[in-house]
């Protein structure tokens, strides 16, 4: 081992395991070689911090486009925590974009009819963020007008026989639809199924002729 070389890699900044990985010795013969020629590691010079100046106006005008710290800090180039300070510092507001979902759109849906699922759709949001704003502003809940059921063709089917799943297939509705329409307007069902009777006075089976 030399002084030099190892007084140069202490300047550099080499740890003494990585001196000795490079020297092929051991840690105890490196510290001990150090010890003897009184090789004292020194401190690396930092470097200046360079702190870069943000401009108050840049900061101003991309916070009033609708930006977020992070999208300000990555095209000023710098940290999204000196943004927010110099904001705070300087009384800007960070100004958010405007949501599609809001409450002028989600009340002039509602009062068409749609459905949250609908609406959220059509906004391109999410149907948990209009039941929120429904729920917030006391919007109720739109539901699709649907055309009532003609009773004339209920019973016109009912009376060729059609069960209530045949006469809600053949209409689009709902089964249950089906049923209360009959109970309101006392329609018999169409298909009525046949219960097993036992006779009243069965006879009894005729008696086997025994084998002689």
């Amino acid at each position: 081992m030399e002084v030099d070389v190892v007084s140069r890699f202490l300047r550099q900044g080499f740890s003494n395991r990585a001196i000795a990985a490079e020297l092929e010795v051991s840690i105890r013969s490196l510290r001990q070689f150090r010890k003897n020629h009184g090789i004292i590691k020194t401190k690396r010079i930092k470097p200046p911090n360079r702190r870069v100046r943000i401009d108050v106006e840049a900061v101003r005008v991309l916070a009033e486009k609708g930006n977020s710290d992070r999208a300000i800090a990555a095209q000023i180039g710098c940290s999204i925590w000196g943004v927010s300070t110099l904001r705070r510092r300087h009384g800007i507001f960070a100004s958010r974009k405007c949501h599609p979902v809001n409450a002028e759109s989600v009340c002039h849906l509602v009062a068409l009819g749609m459905t949250d699922k609908e609406i959220a759709e059509k906004l391109g949001g999410s149907k948990i963020s209009v039941s929120r704003i429904r729920l917030r502003y006391e919007i109720e809940a739109g539901r699709p007008k649907r055309a009532p059921i003609d009773v004339d063709s209920v019973r016109g089917l009912a009376s060729q026989g059609m069960s209530d799943p045949q006469i809600a297939a053949e209409l689009g509705v709902a089964r249950t639809s089906i049923r209360r329409v009959r109970e309101r307007h006392g329609i018999e069902p169409g298909y009525v199924k046949a219960r097993k009777t036992l006779p009243t006075d069965p006879s009894p089976p005729p008696a086997r002729p025994h084998p002689d």
